[in-house]
């Protein structure tokens, strides 16, 4: 069975800030939980049995938040191509496929640009 806690890998919030403040020690806590090494089940199946093992692996999450930011955490991205560009929308990532720390992606931008000319 899927599970939010387990396997969702994107929640998007459409929520008063009221509303944001009443779930975030959930969505902090699901974050925590998400993102630290867990055990992961994962079924195999050989030619006459099947057999689960477990491994250790952070999962990534998107949590992307319409209108309102979650207080306390930074977004990864915030989009205003609405049709009245005053609408925003929050991207939220945690997880180990994350994007670039700020100073990685500026290194990364350099390098792209030197290997057009």
């Amino acid at each position: 069975d899927l599970t939010l806690w387990d396997d969702a890998t994107c929640i998007y919030i459409y929520l008063l800030p009221k509303g944001i403040r009443r779930i975030q020690h959930y969505l902090q806590a699901l974050v925590d939980h998400r993102t630290s090494r867990r055990p992961r089940s994962s079924p195999k199946n050989t030619s006459a049995t099947t057999t689960t093992t477990t491994t250790m692996q952070p999962q990534k999450l998107q949590i992307v938040a319409c209108t309102f930011q979650i207080h306390g955490w930074q977004p990864v991205r915030v989009d205003c191509t609405g049709k009245s560009g005053v609408i925003k929308t929050y991207l939220y990532e945690f997880g180990e496929e994350g994007p670039p720390e700020p100073e990685q992606q500026e290194q990364q931008d350099e390098d792209d640009g030197q290997d057009e000319s």
